[in-house]
């Protein structure tokens, strides 16, 4: 469901979508634009071929894909109940930041995350990504540990990660 806000200049309207076969090329350009790393063809095609442990949407700015939630429900080994849900990726391109449209995008994330009665959300970020780091924090998250050389393969300057964790 869209949300507006208004200017005095133009009215913005901000939605969410889902991911399909169609759109999954705009969710692969997003995240290459917005991270300092890139994933093989299988990371984007691993929505379309696991829907049921995938959550995912595309965010428009006035109908412009702007920003992207891919995140993967975790299930252990051997279990039938999810440990936690894993965010692979949520970005927003940084001309669009200040909109809402992250917030936007955990919101719909807890939201699903409680239907599936998982209580538990988890995700990498990167040292470096000191705003990243602050809009986690400041949305409940919490460093849970600093994962050394997490980034290494992308031949980052300084490839350490913070594993951030957030209880719902």
């Amino acid at each position: 469901m869209p949300s507006t806000t208004s200017d005095k200049q133009y009215k913005v309207t901000i939605s969410l979508d889902d991911l399909t076969p169609n759109n999954l090329g705009v969710l692969r350009k997003i995240t290459e634009k917005v991270l300092p790393t890139s994933y093989p063809q299988q990371f984007y095609h691993q929505v379309i071929e696991s829907p049921s442990t995938s959550i995912t949407k595309l965010a428009y700015f006035n109908e412009v894909p702007v920003g992207c939630l891919k995140a993967q429900v975790l299930i252990p080994e051997g279990k039938t109940l999810p440990s936690c849900c894993y965010v692979d990726s949520l970005c927003v391109i940084k001309a669009y930041r200040k909109f809402g449209i992250g917030q936007q995008l955990l919101d719909y994330l807890e939201q699903e995350t409680i239907k599936k009665f998982i209580h538990t959300i988890k995700l990498h970020c990167w040292v470096e990504n000191k705003p990243g780091v602050e809009w986690y924090l400041k949305n409940g998250f919490q460093v849970e540990e600093i994962v050394k050389d997490y980034y290494k393969e992308q031949e980052l300057v300084n490839p350490d990660a913070m594993l951030l964790v957030k209880t719902i």
